[in-house]
């Protein structure tokens, strides 16, 4: 902070500015030795944040760090200087880039960069039918499908399914997760959140990534689109079915329960609607 002229510093403490915000509040610390900060504003919270926990009241604190105790800002190479902030800010450009660091199709070899692809793809982030949209769509789906699968549901719900902002704010930090530890450092939050960055779904979007890099190759920049959808949803659809088929035989249906989350966004999508009720029906009637 700043003096009203703007020519002294003024110190403040983090307590103290948590106490201007008010509740709820979410703070993002991009900085070296965040745990540090995030610990204590957890002890100065910790009574109010274990009763919202256990009551199920507004969390009176959601905090977002970027390194761990003892570590330092990476030095980021081709990812932004403030990389954390730009998963957080720019998630579909920062999971690109990270699929093209540890892709064998990487963007080196094609000489392009996150951006270039971005540019590239017809449509916008928001219609679903583009290729733009229906990549950050999919980025959307994964993210919120490990998030299911590694929170207790309870705080999952309050979460990622209460608030709109929180939630989106959040699933980017699972690609943060994933992105920061690529480059040796471990993210950290309070609530505290299980480590997601070697799920397995992740796979499933570095594929996704490289099926966009082979359609590129065609494509004019900003052509019209006509590129072929992404297999992403009717693959997932698939396996969907295969768990509910085996939880018919054996009586159980909690791997089917994992993929919930992609096949309610399925449920967005005109040609995949009908099949994905379908298969919601099937999963309800094992009980």
């Amino acid at each position: 902070f700043f003096n009203e002229t703007y020519t002294e510093y003024v110190p403040a403490r983090v307590v103290d500015v948590a106490s201007w915000l008010g509740a709820p509040r979410l703070m993002i610390f991009d900085c070296p030795c965040s745990e540090r900060v995030i610990s204590m504003l957890g002890s100065h919270f910790g009574d109010s944040q274990r009763q919202a926990l256990e009551d199920g009241g507004p969390l009176p604190l959601v905090a977002l760090g970027a390194t761990s105790m003892g570590e330092r800002l990476p030095i980021p190479g081709v990812f932004p200087a403030d990389v954390f902030t730009a998963c957080l800010t720019k998630p579909l450009e920062m999971a690109i880039q990270m699929s093209m660091q540890r892709s064998a199709r990487s963007g080196d070899q094609y000489g392009m960069r996150a951006a270039d692809v971005l540019s590239r793809l017809p449509g916008t982030l928001g219609e679903r039918r583009s290729p733009l949209g229906e990549l950050n769509w999919v980025l959307t789906a994964i993210t919120d499908a490990i998030a299911w699968a590694l929170l207790p549901q309870p705080l999952f719900s309050r979460l990622f399914r209460q608030d709109v902002t929180l939630s989106a704010m959040l699933r980017n930090f699972v690609l943060a997760a994933r992105v920061m530890w690529h480059l040796q450092c471990h993210v950290v939050s309070e609530p505290r959140l299980p480590a997601c960055h070697e799920h397995p779904l992740w796979d499933q979007w570095d594929h996704t990534v490289d099926l966009c890099f082979v359609q590129l190759q065609g494509l004019a920049p900003r052509a019209p689109a006509g590129q072929v959808p992404t297999p992403f949803f009717a693959d997932q659809l698939t396996a969907f079915k295969l768990a509910i088929d085996l939880a018919a035989k054996r009586g159980a249906g909690m791997e089917a329960a994992l993929y919930l989350p992609v096949v309610l966004q399925a449920l967005l999508s005109q040609s995949h609607r009908m099949r994905a009720m379908g298969l919601l029906r099937g999963f309800l009637c094992l009980g």
